[in-house]
Order: structure tokens, then C-alpha cells, then sequence
């Protein structure tokens, strides 16, 4: 007898019933399309749909391809826009403060560097707050390279992690810089790309590190300049985390 069985319609024989089947299975057969029927389409109670479908062909289509919940999609989207949108004013409004803390940093490094010595030796009582200063120092300096090269401010700006093998990685972006070497412990050459028309900017650099408090910048040129950090001591040291910024008056 022609009569499978089956809970999907995958399932179901096109050919049967047959020809030879008693008329007295058909009862059976229309019970198994009742059962592929509520079990494929069970509904919300379990039991089958108790409400028209009434979306086309195409409207039902749309969803081709779908692997997930299509509102739970639509509101990861859409916080995901409020957030960015929020973050982008932030930035905007910090990017005037920025342009502002740029131009009057590139005045104060030309004096910067006479008071280093100064700095490294006034670096030991400051170790108490080293960690949450430097934490803090290295968000608002890239904050202020993202905001500053946003303006034009910035010819170049870097964030960079030493893994302490002698590997150094670009983290997040960065503004006209190809890549970061180094060499020595403590010595980065910050590798330039397109390099610049001339050798007169200024450097601003820190660095996030347990042993290094002073970063500083040396041998500089149109292809490339050099971030040294030193411990307490005032010896070359790696230092983990990095942040250097170009500034330019012209």
C-alpha cells in the first residue's frame, strides 16, 4: 500500500496514494497531511498557525539568507548608531580644545627638552601616581592626535605596543606612519610615510610602562625620528605602551 510515514514534507511521496490503494486509506492519508502540516507549521501554541499568513511570495523572500532575529539585528544597529553618534559629538567637542593644547605643546617643547634632566630626577617621587597619570596621559594624547589630525594639526601620530621580543605593533590606527622598529630596549624609530618636506617639527611622546617614567625623542628627520624611554634611573628601558605625535607650525 501506497501510505509513508512521515512529520515533514520532505517526507511526503508524491506518487501515493496509488491507484491500487482501498478507497478506505484515505482517511489515513489525509491524517498524515494534517499531522506534516501542524508539525512543520506548529505556530506559537504548538498546535498550528491560528492566523492567516498573509505576506507574498517576495515579501516572505526578504528574509533569504537570515540567520538571526531579524529585531534583534534592527536594535544592535541602532545602538550601535546612538553610541557612535554620541562618541562623535564628544569628539567634536573636544577637537577645538585639542587644536588649542597642540599649538601651545609644539611652543613648549622647544623648552622641554632643558628640563628633562629635571624631570627624570623628580620622576622618583612621583612613582604613587606614575600608573594612573600615565594611564591617563596616554588616553587624552591619542584622543588629541585623533582630534589634532582631524584639523590638520598633526603631520603624524602613532600608538604602538612593544611585546618585549623586539616586535613593536601599530594599536588602533595611526596618521603618516608606516611602521615602528627597534633595535636597542628603549630605542623606536617611528618610520614616516609619505615623508615629510622638511626636518622642522616637534615631537610630543609618552609611554605606559611599570618600569619607564620619561619618553623623549632624538635623531629626527624627513623619513623618520626616534622615541627613547627610560626608567627612574635614567636608563633605556622597553616601555610596553607608546603614543608620539608630530606637530608642525606651518
Amino acid at each position: 500500500m501506497g501510505l509513508e510515514s512521515t512529520t515533514t514534507i520532505a517526507g511526503l511521496v508524491v506518487t501515493n496514494p496509488v491507484a491500487s490503494d482501498p478507497v478506505g486509506q484515505a482517511d489515513d492519508h489525509l491524517r498524515l497531511l494534517k499531522n506534516v502540516l501542524k508539525t512543520i507549521f506548529p505556530g506559537a501554541g504548538g498546535v498550528g498557525f491560528a492566523t492567516p499568513i498573509t505576506a507574498t511570495e517576495t515579501e516572505l523572500n526578504y528574509v533569504a539568507g537570515v540567520t538571526s532575529a531579524i529585531q534583534t539585528q534592527l536594535n544592535t544597529i541602532g545602538g550601535n548608531a546612538t553610541t557612535a553618534l554620541a562618541n562623535a559629538a564628544t569628539a567634536d567637542g573636544k577637537a577645538v580644545d585639542a587644536q588649542a593644547d597642540a599649538t601651545q605643546a609644539l611652543a613648549d617643547a622647544a623648552t622641554a627638552d632643558g628640563k628633562a634632566v629635571t624631570a627624570l630626577a623628580n620622576a622618583a617621587t612621583a612613582d604613587g601616581k606614575a600608573v594612573d597619570a600615565q594611564a591617563d596621559a596616554t588616553s587624552a594624547l591619542s584622543l588629541a592626535g585623533d582630534a589634532a589630525t582631524k584639523a590638520n594639526a598633526a603631520r603624524a601620530w602613532v600608538y604602538f605596543e612593544d611585546d618585549y621580543l623586539g616586535n613593536c605593533t601599530i594599536l588602533e590606527s595611526s596618521s603618516n606612519v608606516s611602521s615602528v622598529t627597534t633595535g636597542t630596549d628603549g630605542v623606536y624609530t617611528i618610520n614616516i610615510s609619505p615623508a615629510f618636506p622638511d626636518a622642522f617639527y616637534g615631537v610630543i611622546a609618552t609611554c605606559e610602562d611599570a618600569a619607564c617614567r620619561i619618553a623623549t625623542c632624538a635623531n629626527a628627520n624627513t623619513n623618520s625620528f626616534e622615541i627613547r624611554t627610560y626608567n627612574a634611573a635614567g636608563t633605556l628601558a622597553i616601555a610596553q605602551y607608546n603614543v608620539a605625535m608630530v606637530l608642525s607650525a606651518d
